[in-house]
């Protein structure tokens, strides 16, 4: 059932109006955007973020397509999950997402980093449920400590607001903290990205609790992600783009090449001066290329493709 649902703003081409909803799934009610009429395209954020990082995209999207976006359980407003392993059940919400919104058609999925792990193995659990795949920066490709924890866990902010003096921090100081690392880390040029997006970010970790509980999540997380990813992959045939880009600090190229290998029919676009959410980075750039992938038939694209795509700073 919906819970409550408010519009939050017209999509381009009109498309209508992009809905924010509280839909309540078996695991607790989680919050979604969706609008737009047309094959149904469902976003996936990454860990720590929300459906605020595909803010950019969604509205130019539904002027052709059905554009879902949710925060998965435990992240942005959708209710904390004490359910584990994490990943089967973010699968679980997808599925049951999928089931109730998108009419009984297969999907296009869209994931960056944890989300495109999330897309992965619903796509591997749920193939004929697939049109279509897209995965940014996907985590989850590589053996031992993933990349991301270990960058992640660096920064000496981080470590001062995991202490705990930082519970007597004054309003506001954490937040400012955990944006300024987010700006530092996600991005090759944070010059670029407005700032509303990265205050629909950093305003979920708001106080030293909150990034606790955050670096649990985390910790749970690291246990799944460990590579085994890449050995379930090998079965899919949908058609799947790989946008990455070359200085993602999160994910290097090298995990994109060593999946693209893999995906039978899946082309990589390296979109240069970029790092790992190219989506708030570069949205004219990534919308292009969702535009361009939704728009081409089915035959397209096959293994073995890859390209190539410079960006520069408009301006």
């Amino acid at each position: 059932m919906a819970i409550a649902a408010r519009s939050v703003g017209p999509a381009a081409g009109g498309g209508g109006d992009l809905v924010e909803r509280r839909l309540l799934l078996r695991g607790g009610p989680v919050r979604l955007v969706e609008g737009g009429t047309g094959p149904t395209v469902l976003f996936l954020h990454g860990f720590a973020d929300s459906l605020n990082t595909w803010r950019l995209l969604m509205p130019r999207l539904a002027a052709r397509h059905h554009v879902i976006a949710l925060d998965l359980p435990g992240f942005g407003e959708s209710a904390a999950t004490a359910r584990r392993p994490m990943l089967p059940s973010h699968v679980a919400a997808v599925s049951e997402l999928v089931r109730r919104r998108a009419h009984g058609e297969p999907v296009t999925l869209v994931g960056n980093s944890m989300g495109g792990a999330v897309a992965l193995h619903y796509a591997v659990t749920h193939p004929d449920a697939v049109d279509r795949l897209v995965l940014i920066g996907c985590a989850g490709l590589a053996r031992g400590v993933p990349l991301w924890w270990r960058v992640l866990t660096t920064p000496a902010p981080l470590q001062m607001i995991l202490s705990p003096a930082a519970g007597l921090a004054p309003p506001g100081l954490v937040e400012l903290i955990v944006a300024r690392v987010y700006s530092t880390l996600a991005f090759h040029d944070a010059s670029r990205v407005d700032p509303d997006s990265v205050a629909g970010f950093s305003r979920f970790y708001r106080n030293r609790d909150d990034v606790v509980r955050l670096f649990a999540l985390a910790r749970d997380l690291v246990a799944e992600l460990d590579g085994r990813l890449l050995d379930l992959v090998g079965e899919l045939r949908m058609p799947t783009l790989l946008l990455w880009g070359r200085q993602d600090r999160f994910v290097p190229v090298d995990h994109a090449l060593a999946l693209q290998r893999l995906l039978h029919r899946s082309r990589l676009h390296v979109i240069e001066d970029c790092g790992h959410c190219p989506q708030l980075e570069l949205p004219d750039v990534v919308g292009a290329m969702l535009e361009e992938f939704l728009a081409a038939r089915r035959g397209q694209p096959r293994r073995g493709g890859t390209g190539t795509t410079p960006t520069r700073r408009a301006g």
